[in-house]
Formats: structure tokens, sequence, C-alpha cells
């Protein structure tokens, strides 16, 4: 198991909490937990020791998400990779269920778990990655064979912040036809989280415009693709739910709806970012 952090330490400590062999339902050296800091510190390291010596400590590269799931992966010893983020609270059994479906799914090589929403939400700016029913390969909570992995790159890399790198990794996997299993009891719980802010929405803004170049989209439909994901994203949130929330958060979240809009807007009247990356 890889988990990605950076300067989260009361989250990490959560979460693994939740991954010691009585909470899994499986044997402790059946499996390892290796965690990638890309902000290491001594106090970090320190809580990771006393409240499991077992499980590997490692400075990350310092290049985003993407890089720093890549490099934990690099020290992975098994046969299985197992990603899941510092924010997670992992549910008993997820790890015996990834692995009894290996088991039985053995011409398998990705599964992707069940993500829920945790605790109530309270704004329209706020947000948590929800899967219920598989289909979307979020990096928060999916399996894959280390030799794919490896064969395809990992994570592309020139994705620097947590935006569509894994979007880009499920395309991928697609286009080599590798089928994406479902398991609803590899589950984890995600806490809703009020969105990051301008410098995020730009972030995410660059990385959609990247992964729409890279996969053939171009300047028309790029600008479609995401006009409609505004204007959707306004009804739902703004319009349908807004009473449910009494509109708390409703204008930050249009506005950094509409600057994402804006950047992208901006970046058609420019030359699409180099596409050379992993594929």
């Amino acid at each position: 198991m890889v988990i990605p952090t950076c300067g989260r330490p009361e989250l990490l400590r959560v979460c693994l909490e939740r991954l010691q062999p009585g909470i899994q339902n499986i044997d402790r050296p059946c499996y390892e937990v290796i965690v990638s800091d890309d902000r290491p510190s001594d106090s970090t390291r320190a809580m990771i020791t006393c409240l499991d010596p077992l499980i590997r400590y490692t400075p990350g590269p310092g290049r985003g998400p993407a890089a720093n799931r890549n490099h934990g992966a690099s020290h992975a010893g098994g046969e299985w990779i197992v990603f899941i983020d510092d924010d997670c609270l992992p549910e008993s059994g997820m790890l015996k269920a990834y692995r009894d479906r290996v088991l039985q799914e053995k011409e398998c090589r990705v599964f992707e778990g069940r993500t829920s929403p945790f605790g109530g939400r309270s704004r329209i700016d706020e947000e948590a990655p929800i899967n219920e029913s598989g289909g979307y390969l979020w990096s928060c909570n999916f399996c894959i064979n280390k030799d794919l992995f490896f064969q395809m790159g990992g994570f592309d890399e020139m994705f620097k912040g947590p935006a569509m790198e894994d979007v880009d990794l499920r395309e991928r996997l697609r286009l080599l036809g590798e089928p994406i299993v479902f398991v609803e009891r590899a589950a984890v719980l995600h806490p809703w989280r009020q969105r990051r802010g301008f410098a995020f929405a730009r972030l995410d803004a660059e990385a959609r415009c990247y992964f729409y170049a890279k996969h053939g989209i171009y300047r028309q439909g790029l600008w479609v693709i995401h006009f409609h994901r505004f204007a959707r994203g306004i009804l739902k949130n703004v319009l349908k739910e807004g009473l449910r929330y009494r509109f708390r958060g409703a204008w930050r979240y249009f506005w950094l709806e509409l600057h994402t809009l804006l950047i992208m807007a901006w970046r058609l009247t420019r030359r699409l970012p180099n596409t050379t990356a992993n594929t």
C-alpha cells in the first residue's frame, strides 16, 4: 500500500491507525505500508515509527502528487499496489477485500474500491470524491498490478497538482483494454472538505488543458466540455442544492468555477501545452 502525504501528519495518523491488521482482517506479513512524504519532517517520521515501526517512511521528490505516488510505488516490494490518500479513512477489511478479489479475478490487473463521503456537508463549496458503483478509478482508492503500473510509466508527472492525473491513468488503461473491476467492500471514507482556493483553481485549469490536449481534444472541444461542466456545477450545487445549505459558500463556489473557466478560455488563445509526457 502506498500513501502519499504532504504536511498533514494528523490526518495521516488517523489513516494509518485504520490500517492495522486487526482492523483490516489480514495478517501483517501479507502487506506493507509505504508513506511517501513530500514535506518531510522528523516529527512525522517519529509519529509513524511510534505508531507502527513496520511502516516504511520515505521523503518524497517534491514534484507534486503524481510524482509522489510514483516514488512511493518504486519502494513497493509486493506484486500489487493499493493507493489511498492520507485523508482517507479505510473501512474495516478493505485490504482483505482487495486480496480476496485479486485471488478470484486472476485475469484482472486493476481494481477500484468504493469511496463514500464522511460526515455532513455544510456548505456549497465543500467537496468529496464519491465512487459508489465504479467507473472512476479515483487515486484515493484503487489497486493495480505493480508490473502493469510501471509498464505504463505510472502517473504522468506533468500533472503538478492533485487534478486529472488519476483520470489520465484511467483513460490510458482503457486504451490498453484493461478491465477495471469494482470491489464494493474495499471501501474508504473521505471527509467533506472546503474547496481549495484560486491558486488550486489555476492548477486545475492547467491540468484539464493538458489532459484534453494529450487525449486529442483541442480548442473548440475544450471550451464546450468545460463550459458544460461549469453550467452543470452551478445548476446542481447552487440552484438545486442552495436552499439546503442556505447558500453558504455559494459565491465562493461560483467564483472558483468562473476563475477556472476564464483561465481555460485564456488558454484557448494560446498554444495548448506540450503533450510529450508519459503515455
